[in-house]
């Protein structure tokens, strides 16, 4: 049953990230809200390895000095102070807004769409980059706020669309509405 496990592990991380014979690089995904590391190993010497690792004190302390660092290069700054509802992590928040690049290019406007619409998403809950769901916490209906987001509370070393890897991104934001969340009804 033991080895049965680890071929359908074995085949299981094949399907998820590809085999080849090419050698590389170990991964890793650190997170130090859950104390966590997700290693995965693809080398064409050893068996992937899919697992979740405790931190060891050295390694959560240098994630949260990582993040600590990060968070001190977040801008937020209110352009107009809203009179609403202030925005709370797991609120769901109706923004307008426009994300720009370093040199100015506009890679993504609510206000460009064919009709304009508001965006909606649930703040704090990892629906958007971490630099949003920080710094539009506090933020009221009505206010708009500008965000110097660094690329480690962005997209990171991920390439997205018009954004490329390792990008800094600055977005104007008007909180249009706060709501409570409403969990879906289950049938």
């Amino acid at each position: 049953m033991k080895i049965f496990s680890y071929i359908l592990l074995i085949i299981l991380a094949c399907l998820i990230i590809g085999c080849n014979s090419e050698k590389e690089d170990v991964a890793e995904g650190i997170s130090p809200e859950k104390d966590t590391v997700a290693i995965f190993v693809r080398n064409e010497d050893e068996i992937y390895d899919l697992v979740e690792n405790p931190l060891t004190p050295e390694a959560k302390a240098k994630a949260k000095a990582e993040e600590e660092a990060l968070l001190k290069k977040l801008v937020i700054k209110d352009i107009k102070e809203g009179t609403g509802r202030a925005a709370e992590e797991g609120n769901v928040v109706e923004v307008h807004y426009t994300g720009k690049l370093d040199d100015g290019t506009v890679f993504d406007s609510s206000l460009t769409k064919e009709p304009p619409a508001p965006f909606e998403f649930r703040l704090g809950k990892g629906f958007m980059v971490k630099g949003w769901d920080l710094g539009l916490v506090g933020m009221k209906e009505g206010g708009k706020r500008h965000l110097d987001i660094p690329a480690g509370l962005g997209y990171g070393d991920q390439r997205m669309g018009k954004i490329p890897a390792n990008s800094d991104l600055h977005f104007d934001i008007e909180l249009i509405a706060v709501k409570d969340y409403v969990p879906p009804v289950e049938n």
